[in-house]
């Protein structure tokens, strides 16, 4: 039996189709504890404190919300029930909620999810994973100018 090019070019397209479903699915690749800690870009710290100007109350509010920025937290379970648990610390504030997600889009390496909390408030970050299976995502308002979210996988015992 002899291929020619369009068959073969058709069996290549095939098996190219019949691999990209071969990996785990999106939500698969979410479902489990994952822990995230905020990354700040310094030159951008800058310039905001800057803006600030010489209003030394400017100054002290800017100062803070950065130290608190910096010293964020957020741990969340994605559960394959469709539930998520998570808790988001920003210095001395904390925020526990609870709710449902779903995957929205999968472009590989690009996620976005849906999380609708207890309260009915519903959010659609993109996550960007990196080659490590960890992903990042753009914080959201003020603090996207210059922070973004780092979130690794949380190993726990017998996995």
């Amino acid at each position: 039996m002899t291929l020619d090019r369009s068959s073969l070019l058709g069996l290549v397209i095939l098996v190219a189709v019949l691999c990209s479903g071969c990996g785990p699915s999106a939500k698969d690749r979410l479902i489990g504890r994952w822990q995230g800690t905020i990354e700040v870009d310094d030159t951008k710290v800058q310039q905001k404190l800057d803006e600030a100007g010489n209003n030394p109350i400017k100054q002290a509010i800017a100062k803070k919300f950065i130290e608190a920025i910096k010293q964020g937290t957020m741990d969340f379970e994605l559960k394959a029930d469709g539930s998520f648990t998570s808790s988001v610390r920003l210095g001395p504030l904390t925020k526990d909620t609870y709710g449902n997600w779903k995957v929205l889009t999968d472009a590989g390496d690009r996620i976005t999810v849906q999380l609708t909390d207890h309260n009915g408030q519903t959010n659609q970050p993109t996550l960007a994973f990196a080659d490590d299976g960890a992903f990042a995502v753009e914080a959201e308002g003020e603090a996207s100018e210059f922070a973004v979210f780092r979130c690794r996988r949380v190993k726990t015992t017998g996995e």
